[in-house]
């Protein structure tokens, strides 16, 4: 079925669901989260709805699961399938979500049980569906099996007996999807549900998804600020900002005619090419910020009885100034050479060194020095500061461990300023800042201590699309103005080709081509590259701006 047509027919002629003039407040703020929203959706549809952190989209998504918080006020009307569900109580909301309504939502780590198999997790599912009793346990595996081969999960049968800390965060993302369509729901609502996947295990999700609804008339709901995935995959795509619907359109209709400024620069996002960090290596110099030679690392893998292969003879040279990227599928290796490169984990084999200096994690005084020329961004801001501390405090503490001997309230002025972040954001706690506010004070932490080597691992899949242009230029001024060398850790290809110098692509622990960023995307040598960028989203809604007299940047030739 062709990505982007509409899907089945409604089953009937009322819509599935029909949310009429929504609101949602939260006592004691002065603003509405969700303000006069109404719009349908039908039986088999595929409709998008986006906006950035902050526009009201998982308060909907709440909303529509029943899982809002106490303090939540909600007026208006939410029919699913002609009954009214506002207002239900939690125990009426319990016989509808997983039967009538499911949810896959974004974070994985915290969604599954981490004491429980997959198996048994899955099963738990299916006996609330009726597969009970230890005479349909051999069902209930069969149906476990076929589930996650559906989701594109390798090796199922090894996978049931697994546990979740056993698996990458694409594995628990797929497996979490094959729960929620276990009980074939008549909505589901999938809210983030691709951000943590590289680019072609999101593109055979995302067609699961699709096919699920052609195929079943279960109609999806996808919550995202990835507006080129929604617009390749959505029959509609629902625009919603600071808490209003703004758009309901198709993505045709969005192209030519979106007239709400944030709309706009939604679409200009897919269609124009993002500024290039250091503008193709201006500030490349000839020295060597970090040389990793034949490296590799195997990891035990309990269920399988042996040893997995995360690296394997890989040899990799940074110079100052430049922007490195390291792609490739989930358990390609590319977060493994990431952490080696900084001295988190050691490698069977081979050695790292960070401006001539060998990395050797056994020796904790020897790593506190590499620590002060390279540090690690990790993907999350949320999980990447302690919640209970101020963000004083939160960049107080590296400059106690380093030893600082300075002025630490002109050094943190100073650094502040450097992420355009105001000082009196200091006394604010992790929770009270945005996704972008959170990645700005993570970059100003490991910026403190003088370091100019950051390695960068998915630092802008968890934001939205406008924070993640805020933060690309964050990147690339500090690059111009401190001289930083990056490695940039992604699996949206897209960003990459707008932001590296040379690209790295790994697959199975092993680089299988490396070049520049135009080499690899103009003329990759590999057909597995070539898989790669054939399944980055945003493809029709390109065509679409071109087919409108737009203009797009972006290679849209068919490969």
């Amino acid at each position: 079925m062709p990505i982007g047509c509409p899907m089945t027919e409604p089953v009937s002629n009322s819509p599935l669901l029909k949310v009429t003039d929504l609101g949602v407040r939260y006592r004691g703020s002065a603003q509405a989260a969700l303000a006069d929203v109404s719009f349908t959706v039908d039986a088999g549809e595929f409709v998008a709805i986006i906006g950035e952190s902050g526009s009201g989209k998982s308060t909907l998504a709440a909303t529509l699961l029943g899982l809002l918080p106490s303090d939540a006020e909600v007026s208006g009307s939410v029919q699913l399938d002609s009954r009214e569900v506002v207002g239900l109580a939690d125990k009426q909301f319990q016989t509808l979500r997983g039967v009538d309504v499911a949810l896959v939502p974004q974070d994985p780590a915290a969604s599954l049980d981490p004491l429980v198999s997959v198996a048994r997790q899955i099963s738990e599912v299916l006996v609330r569906g009726g597969l009970t009793g230890r005479a349909r346990a051999s069902e209930r595996r069969a149906t476990a099996i076929e589930l996650l081969e559906r989701v594109g999960v390798d090796r199922p049968e090894s996978r049931l007996a697994q546990y979740p800390h056993e698996l990458s965060g694409g594995l628990k993302q797929r497996i979490l999807i094959a729960m929620a369509f276990a009980l074939r729901p008549k909505l589901l609502i999938a809210d983030e549900p691709t951000s943590a996947l590289d680019v072609t295990v999101q593109k055979r999700v995302m067609d699961v998804f699709s096919d699920l609804a052609a195929s079943t008339s279960t109609a999806i709901v996808l919550i995202t600020h990835d507006v080129a995935l929604a617009t390749d995959y959505s029959s509609r795509s629902i625009v919603v900002y600071r808490g209003r619907l703004i758009e309901d359109s198709t993505v045709e209709t969005l192209i030519g005619g979106a007239t709400e400024p944030y709309t706009q620069t939604l679409m200009r996002s897919v269609t124009e090419d993002r500024t290039h960090i250091g503008e193709a290596g201006a500030g490349v110099d000839s020295e060597i910020a970090i040389y990793a030679e034949s490296l590799t690392k195997t990891y035990q893998e309990r269920s399988r009885q042996g040893l997995i292969s995360a690296l394997t003879d890989a040899t990799v040279t940074v110079h100052h100034g430049q922007t490195v990227a390291l792609v490739g599928e989930s358990g390609s290796g590319k977060t493994t050479l990431g952490r080696i490169m900084v001295g988190l984990i050691s490698p069977d084999s081979g050695t790292v060194r960070v401006g001539g200096e060998l990395v050797d994690p056994s020796n904790r005084r020897s790593l506190r020095k590499t620590w002060s020329h390279i540090q690690y961004v990790h993907q999350n801001p949320w999980l990447s500061l302690d919640p209970r501390l101020s963000v004083d405090k939160s960049l107080r503490e590296p400059l106690r461990a380093a030893g600082f001997r300075g002025n630490a309230d002109e050094r943190i002025a100073e650094v502040l300023s450097w992420v355009a972040l105001p000082s009196d954001l200091l006394r604010s706690r992790p929770a009270q800042l945005s996704g972008g506010q959170r990645q700005r004070v993570v970059l100003a932490r490991t910026l403190l201590t003088g370091a100019r080597i950051l390695v960068l691992d998915e630092v802008l899949s968890a934001l939205d699309v406008v924070t993640q242009e805020q933060i690309i230029g964050l990147l690339d001024d500090l690059q111009r103005r401190l001289g930083l060398t990056y490695v940039f850790i992604s699996h949206d290809l897209a960003t990459v080709r707008a932001v590296a110098d040379r690209v790295i692509v790994l697959r199975h622990g092993s680089i299988v081509e490396n070049g520049t960023t135009a080499e690899i995307f103009n003329n990759p040598e590999q057909l597995y590259t070539r898989e790669l960028l054939d399944a980055i989203p945003g493809s029709r809604i390109r065509r679409a701006a071109l087919a409108v007299g737009g203009s797009s940047t972006f290679d849209t030739t068919e490969r």
